[in-house]
């Protein structure tokens, strides 16, 4: 029996985990289906399919970095089992990804599966002649290109509002801490303290009718640059792109595909914040260093040394990817919120903000100053109060509950101030409210009857004059 060689092994390994990959594909497009027809509920009550994870726009994400490693192995067709899988994955994720509405997703698929055609049978060559050839038709895709994006953000106008304020207050955020970062757990705490100055500075602000308290900030990169300061991007970017040249230069143009594919997801999504595309990611990393091929290029003993620097530098960051917990964050924060909430009840107030303060670095949310506000007000420290509840409708514009908050404040005879009342009274009035609920409509009424009392005090003190 003929042994292997090296590269003949090699070989069949990256066969056997890029067929893992497509397969696990298949399994998600799968669950995508049941979901759909009703067989099992989605992540998400809100959207009917979401496959494993809890929103259907990372689960379009996915689907899509996926696609160019499927293309490649129906194009190749180095292995049957391996074509047919590739097929069968194709099928099942292009017919369930416009369902999606995941337009990054979209993007991303079209550019990872363009990239392995041109890569094959010297498409790259013949298309670029084809434009030399036809001036005309360069004119005409520049054309289509504006078109697109233009229908694109007509899709979701309100969605692709609130990624384009959140990248805005995301470089104000990295640039707070541009060399050292927050730490990873402190992103979402760092988000909204930029979206409270934000709106301090602009609280007329178009973005006011689509801001929300953010968990991440819908692009990986400033999401990496928050967390770790400018070395931690670099860091994310030498990654990514030493694994789409040295994949490139391999001729592994399905890895390559899904590389620049993973890249442009990380533009308007938050894939590190699930298992499975870390696990994804792992494996495009496994597959470029075992592909790698030092003889496809002369690099010289110092190219040499950066190249194994780069991929050592990658199986660390796989490393990372597969032992961080990503839901830590949330649960920090919601335990210090309920130890806060606990410590509130029996009157610990300022031990109480001590737990608020410190739960407002892991969220955005800005209920932990609304509570701050409210024990600083049953502390007597009525300018605190006012201060904190000027914050949290600063943080959240769109929302009722601060300026309700507030208004009560204003009304109290302790703090009675009616011409304060009055023009919070009139913003709130104007308050276009998103969702409507019995305690939005108690709020309300509340806040009519105390606008009745101080108008009809004000009068009584007229009269008696």
């Amino acid at each position: 029996m003929r042994r292997l060689d090296t590269t003949e092994i090699k070989r069949y390994i990256l066969l056997i985990i890029t067929l893992v990959v497509i397969a696990y594909g298949v399994y998600e497009s799968v669950i995508g289906y049941m979901q759909l027809f009703g067989v099992i509920p989605s992540g998400n009550s809100r959207f009917p399919v979401t496959g494993s994870f809890f929103n259907p726009g990372p689960y379009c994400g996915f689907l899509a970095c996926i696609l160019p490693l499927a293309a490649d192995a129906v194009i190749s067709r180095r292995w049957k089992i391996l074509e047919y899988t590739g097929w069968i994955y194709i099928i099942l994720s292009v017919a369930m990804m416009p369902l999606l509405m995941g337009r990054t997703g979209w993007v991303a698929a079209v550019a990872g599966v363009m990239f392995v055609w041109l890569r094959e049978n010297d498409n790259l060559l013949k298309l670029k002649n084809f434009f030399l050839q036809r001036r005309s038709w360069v004119i005409a895709l520049s054309v289509a290109i504006v078109v697109f994006i233009s229908l694109f953000y007509l899709l979701k106008p309100a969605s692709a509002s609130g990624r384009v304020f959140l990248w805005i207050i995301g470089v104000d955020a990295w640039l707070e801490h541009p060399w050292t970062g927050v730490g990873w757990e402190k992103v979402a705490g760092a988000i909204g303290l930029a979206q409270g100055r934000y709106f301090a500075a602009h609280p007329d602000s178009v973005f006011a009718a689509v801001a929300g308290g953010p968990e991440y900030a819908f692009n990986e990169y400033l999401q990496l640059a928050i967390a770790f300061g400018a070395g931690g991007l670099l860091s994310f970017l030498i990654i990514i792109s030493a694994g789409i040249y040295f994949s490139s230069k391999s001729r592994l143009n399905g890895v390559a595909g899904s590389w620049i594919a993973f890249a442009i997801v990380c533009m308007a999504s938050y894939p590190l914040q699930f298992a499975e595309f870390r696990w994804f990611i792992v494996a495009l990393c496994v597959m470029t260093v075992i592909g790698f091929k030092e003889g496809s290029r002369n690099y010289g003993s110092l190219g040499m040394a950066s190249v194994k620097g780069i991929l050592c530098m990658s199986i660390v960051f796989a490393g990372w990817l597969l032992t961080r917990d990503m839901t830590r964050t949330n649960d920090k924060s919601r335990d210090y919120f309920d130890v806060g909430q606990s410590l509130r009840r029996i009157g610990k107030f300022d031990e109480a903000n001590k737990e608020f303060i410190e739960g407002m670095s892991y969220s955005s949310d800005p209920m932990f100053l609304n509570m701050i506000g409210r024990n600083m007000q049953d502390m007597g420290r009525y300018e605190e109060a006012e201060k904190y509840y000027l914050r949290s409708i600063d943080r959240l514009p769109s929302r009722l509950y601060p300026r309700y908050l507030l208004a009560k404040l204003y009304a109290s005879p302790a703090y009675f101030s009616p011409d304060k009342f009055r023009r919070l009274y009139e913003e709130t009035n104007k308050l276009e409210i998103k969702v409507s609920s019995p305690a939005v409509s108690d709020m309300q009424k509340e806040l009519r009857q105390l606008n009745d009392s101080i108008q009809c005090l004000r009068l009584g003190l007229k009269s008696k004059r």
